[in-house]
């Protein structure tokens, strides 16, 4: 098996790594296929945009508002090796992402945007608040991610979104929760 073999979106996260100016310059002259997958705009995006100084919080939600994967990644592995000079509250970068993943249904996002976690403790309040907005705005799926680990929320928080998935007519999710909690 050669690197052309390989599906294009792999090549696309191998080249998201790369330096812009290899890619217009080195990669783009390679072949055809390299010229055209070098100029694709998912890999230059989240690059341009912060090297042009953009809000970074409006950057990531529009990342995670489109499901762009690849600037994601680049975005996200940007972030963690340089939170420390820039001058943004991560937990409310993540959180902002995380909220935009849950808005558009996406647990691909939001698994991502879990898996890198956020930096500070979140306070169980916090937790209540998102379970909430996941029943109110999520499905199924979603909540089933974000119930993973019960002992994030307090009673309190549980009962208030078993109510809220009642409120909503969200009668699957409101049974899901229901079941979770006789378990416990």
């Amino acid at each position: 098996m050669s690197f052309d073999d390989l599906p294009d979106e792999i090549i696309l996260r191998i080249f998201s790594f790369l330096p812009e100016k290899d890619l217009c310059i080195n990669c783009s002259l390679v072949c055809w296929k390299w010229h055209n997958l070098s100029s694709d705009k998912s890999l230059i995006k989240a690059r341009t945009r912060i090297q042009n100084g953009d809000d970074l919080i409006t950057i990531f939600e529009d990342i995670c508002y489109n499901s762009d994967y690849l600037s994601f990644d680049y975005f996200t592995d940007y972030i963690s090796k340089s939170y420390h000079m820039l001058n943004v509250k991560i937990e409310r970068l993540w959180r902002s992402g995380w909220l935009k993943g849950v808005q558009n249904k996406d647990l691909r996002i939001v698994k991502r945007i879990d898996g890198y976690g956020i930096p500070h403790p979140i306070s169980r309040s916090y937790c209540d608040h998102f379970l909430c907005y996941v029943v109110r705005h999520g499905d199924l799926p979603l909540v089933k991610f974000s119930t993973a680990n019960y002992q994030s929320y307090t009673n309190h928080g549980f009962n208030h979104a078993i109510l809220t998935a009642r409120d909503n007519q969200n009668l699957d999710i409101a049974e899901y929760l229901e079941t979770l909690k006789c378990d416990s």
